[in-house]
């Protein structure tokens, strides 16, 4: 009994080294690190970032750039690995492919509201109307979130003002409306506005005339397949010949009425006729056009001096409304419910429209009270708290299919694919995921030694308790005085005298 009570402790003191080994094993032979495969490509080597990781590699390709790395499919790491970071490499020992991407769902993009205080860390809130977002102060609240229209300042661009114009107090803003030096926009049937850079604030006011514009700001044009003949004349007989050799004549001079009416005559060949145009009415097909600004009823003159500043004057019919002194996010109030908004001005940018993909933009009003009116790419400042709006996109949910040696597996989003002592495992941060695959790829030696360090000791405990359980009790000493009992004499003998 006493022999396999000590083969047990043996099997038991066996479990106990195996469980050390196995922990040393895994706590220093263990990789934890990425795999980078592209579509219908292979790859053998996984990377982590040099010097992170408890484990230690016996590979030669420590504190490498992607660069220098032995790759099987150098393009793909080089889009997904940075070229400036340092890595260590662990060979698989064998090459996993990657045949097929299915994508399961696209996802949004994730648009947040960043604001940084010094010495802290930054706080990123959904851009989501009503949401608060906390700072030190005071939260700030989330207004107004959508697309943007407005102009960047660009070196190489052109003079140019933004303006946004809202018709009634319930009707939405419209943005976009751009102006370009000396020319007039129209924004029909409802205003024109003017743009003229000056050099210095006094000459912006001085450039503010007293009675609103009239014909001579007027002009009109003939259609020409792809361009426009303009004429600021309206001397009767200003004519022109167009591509197809019809000749349009100026027939009259319009009256200064409330609907002015353009009389052109049209002759080709044999054919006259006479052609009458209301001015600011053209279709995109009419042949000849009529712009007069004069006859809106709203009209409005931007005289900028500097960035983001501007001398503005408006009439409304014939009353003229009194000059106004705008910063960027100024608002005039043009009477009858009409508002007109600064967006931006600059003596050299572009602008920025809403179709396509636009530019999204933020409302925000911080605890003091200020409103920030936050776009994407533009950082500002208020109480020394830094404000942006971010767009951050998202990666998609896939599926791939991995193989190895002949073999399929599929890895969805959240599972593992075990090869040998090697799991992999997606990322959920790779923009490239339809393209090239980023995995989670663990190695982990301690598994084999840590299962057979449980078997041990299981053995040894269960055969030390049975035996423990089925071991004999020691018998007790023997009493000094035994009890006497009454019993009958043997056959044979007498007692007493006898006979």
């Amino acid at each position: 009994m006493f022999r396999w009570a000590r083969m047990f402790a043996a099997l038991f003191y066996l479990g106990v080294l195996f469980s050390g080994a196995a922990w040393l094993a895994n706590r220093h032979l263990a990789f934890d690190g990425f795999l980078a495969v592209a579509v219908g490509g292979r790859e053998s080597l996984a990377v982590r970032p040099a010097g992170e990781g408890a484990g230690f590699t016996l590979s030669p390709h420590r504190n490498l750039s992607p660069d220098l790395l032995p790759f099987d499919n150098p393009a793909a790491a080089r889009r997904l690995f940075p070229s400036s970071g340092r890595f260590d490499a662990e060979g698989l020992g064998f090459a996993l492919e990657l045949r097929r991407v299915n994508v399961l769902e696209r996802l949004p993009d994730l648009e947040v509201i960043e604001a940084r205080a010094p010495g802290a860390e930054p706080v990123e809130t959904p851009a989501v109307p009503g949401q608060a977002v906390p700072v030190s102060g005071g939260d700030a609240a989330i207004l107004e979130v959508g697309p943007w229209a407005g102009i960047i300042p660009e070196p190489g661009g052109r003079p140019l003002a933004a303006l946004s114009w809202r018709s009634a107090p319930d009707a939405p803003w419209t943005q976009g409306v751009f102006l370009e030096e000396a020319q007039w926009t129209f924004l029909a049937p409802e205003a024109a506005f003017h743009l003229q850079w000056t050099t210095d604030e006094a000459a912006a006011e001085a450039a503010l005339p007293e009675a609103p514009p009239g014909l001579d700001a007027a002009r009109w044009g003939v259609r020409d397949v792809r361009r426009v003949h303009w004429f600021q004349s309206f001397e009767p007989g200003t004519a022109c010949t167009v591509s197809d050799g019809a000749e349009y004549v100026l027939l009259q001079r319009p009256e200064e009425a409330a609907a002015p009416v353009l009389r052109v005559g049209v002759r080709k060949g044999e054919e006259k006729r006479v052609l009458e145009v209301s001015a600011n009415t053209a279709g995109a097909d009419a042949p000849v056009l009529f712009e007069h600004p004069g006859a809106l009823p709203v009209r409005v003159l931007v005289r900028p001096w500097r960035e983001g500043a501007a001398w503005v004057a408006a009439w409304r019919g014939a009353d003229r409304l009194p000059p106004v002194r705008l910063a960027e996010g100024g608002v005039l109030d043009l009477g009858n419910g009409a508002f007109l908004r600064l967006d931006g001005a600059a003596p050299a940018a572009v602008p920025v429209g809403t179709s396509g993909s636009p530019v999204q933009a933020a409302l925000v009003r911080t605890h003091t009270g200020a409103l920030l009116r936050l776009r994407e790419g533009l950082l500002l400042r208020d109480e020394g708290v830094s404000w942006r709006y971010r767009r951050l996109p998202q990666s998609p949910r896939v599926r791939y299919t991995l193989a190895h040696g002949g073999t399929e597996h599929v890895l969805e989003p959240g599972g593992t694919v075990t090869l040998g002592a090697w799991a992999f495992a997606q990322t959920g941060d790779n923009l490239f995921a339809e393209e090239t695959a980023l995995l989670r790829a663990r190695r982990s030696w301690g598994g084999p030694l840590g299962q057979v360090a449980v078997a041990l000791l299981v053995i040894g405990a269960l055969g030390w308790a049975v035996l423990s359980a089925r071991r004999p009790r020691k018998p007790g000493l023997a009493p000094l005085f035994p009890q006497q009992e009454d019993t009958p004499a043997p056959c044979g003998e007498v007692g007493g005298d006898g006979e």
